[in-house]
């Protein structure tokens, strides 16, 4: 018995130290990041605008999610509710739009261990189609989920995922994926 109780104990240890490194490491890692992705697709831009701001439509492209409820509006801008199906919910509000080239989605809820917005651009490319570009203007506030993030997890998942997402809504699984401006 005692040495299950000692083995016990010193996994208890030996988790909380690990829980610590990764909060002191995390500490030294920055609270913001910016990730941009894009993909091109033989859509026109006007398609994928009606696409990508027909929020109550997302679930049905959108792998990720599971419902998004509009959640009325907030200094006259509209709030959607977006519910992951891994149990996330996300309040997002539409802070700036231009229609059909440009939009930001910010984050909120102060109360979520990170903050921030989407930038999304939607510009012309050859043949009739365009190119979709978006940036996460990101703040992970709590050190131990910037460690994971940073170096466990990949930041863009979420971005990919809904590139993938959209390029697949029209047919083309497995987009090139750009990075950068």
């Amino acid at each position: 018995m005692k040495t299950i109780l000692k083995l016990s104990l010193a996994i208890l240890a030996l988790s909380f130290l690990t829980v610590g490194l990764m909060a002191v490491i995390g500490m030294t890692v920055k609270k913001q990041h910016i990730i941009t992705r894009y993909i091109r697709v033989n859509q026109s831009r006007e398609v994928i605008w009606e696409t990508i701001t027909n929020f109550a439509a997302q679930p049905s492209w959108r792998t990720d999610l599971k419902a998004v409820t509009s959640q009325g509006s907030q200094d006259g801008k509209t709030v959607w509710l977006e519910e992951y199906k891994d149990g996330m919910a996300i309040p997002l509000e539409t802070t700036v739009i231009d229609s059909p080239r440009f939009m930001i989605r910010t984050i909120t809820d102060p109360n979520l261990p990170f903050a921030g917005n989407w930038e999304y651009k939607v510009s012309p490319y050859a043949n009739g189609g365009c190119i979709v570009r978006i940036t996460e203007y990101g703040e992970v506030k709590n050190p131990v989920f910037r460690f994971l993030g940073h170096y466990i997890f990949n930041q863009a998942e979420t971005i990919e995922t809904c590139l993938k997402n959209l390029s697949a809504k029209f047919g083309v699984q497995n987009p090139k994926m750009g990075t950068g401006e």
